[in-house]
């Protein structure tokens, strides 16, 4: 009987190793993921810093072009806007010369449409954003 509850003991220990070893290895392997993301969203903040200025300006422009005309929903309409501009700057980079720029994206694993993707995705965070002042102004 005591031998019995010695291996029981031991099977138990090996299970809490082996249950230890997984949960540190998944607990490195979404870190490692974690790292990868931000790498990904600063090279997308590094191609979207350019359109930062202008993407705020049509905002404010919008904001208050659709305030003047007393027009309700704003925010549904600039978001739409929007996405119509980023559609027209996808076009924009199908050309040969402008899609050069886009290989040091390319060579990080960054597809064309998952760039655009993401800067949308910040387009329209930061669209909230200045929204959200503008309403406090």
């Amino acid at each position: 009987f005591y031998d019995v509850q010695f291996v029981y003991h031991d099977v138990i220990r090996l299970c809490l190793r082996i249950y230890d070893k997984i949960v540190h290895l998944w607990i490195f392997q979404n870190l490692i993921r974690l790292l990868f993301r931000l790498k990904t969203y600063r090279l997308v903040l590094y191609f979207y810093r350019p359109l930062l200025w202008i993407s705020i300006a049509v905002t404010c422009i919008q904001y208050a072009l659709l305030n003047s005309l007393e027009i309700n929903g704003v925010f549904p309409k600039i978001v739409l806007a929007k996405l119509f501009l980023f559609g027209f700057l996808f076009l924009f980079y199908l050309d040969a010369r402008l899609d050069r720029k886009l290989t040091f994206y390319k060579n990080f694993g960054i597809s064309k449409l998952g760039l655009f993707a993401y800067s949308f995705l910040i387009d329209t965070l930061l669209t909230i954003v200045t929204i959200f002042i503008l309403k406090l102004i």
